[in-house]
């Protein structure tokens, strides 16, 4: 396509960090909530394909030790119940920082 579609590792887009280090991800400052679930639908397409960057992605849900996914559009009412609730759901990241592997390199 002449206008252009990412075809190798050239095409990348990235963002420098700034010298002076106050410049962040905020969703790895705000994915120590423990709010943040896997939805269902990327758990389907995760184990669907047998892809191997599901635990650098997501962590195991804390009650069963299994990844596990949250339905999309639940009601509050249903975001309340124990099965819900962040520790029955696979969160952010192999340590709570996404886009990181388990020993601190980016991914």
């Amino acid at each position: 396509m002449a206008a252009g579609v990412m075809q190798d590792n050239s095409d990348n887009a990235q963002m420098e960090k700034t010298l002076a280090g106050n410049d962040y991800n905020p969703l790895a400052h705000i994915a120590v909530w423990n709010e943040f679930s896997m939805s269902a639908t990327m758990l389907s397409y995760l184990k669907g394909y047998n892809d191997p960057r599901i635990g650098l992605y997501f962590q195991p849900a804390i009650n069963t030790k299994e990844f596990a996914g949250l339905r999309n559009g639940q009601s509050t009412t249903d975001l309340n119940k124990a099965e819900n609730q962040p520790k029955a759901n696979s969160q952010i990241g192999p340590d709570g920082r996404p886009g990181m592997a388990p020993d601190g390199t980016p991914i």
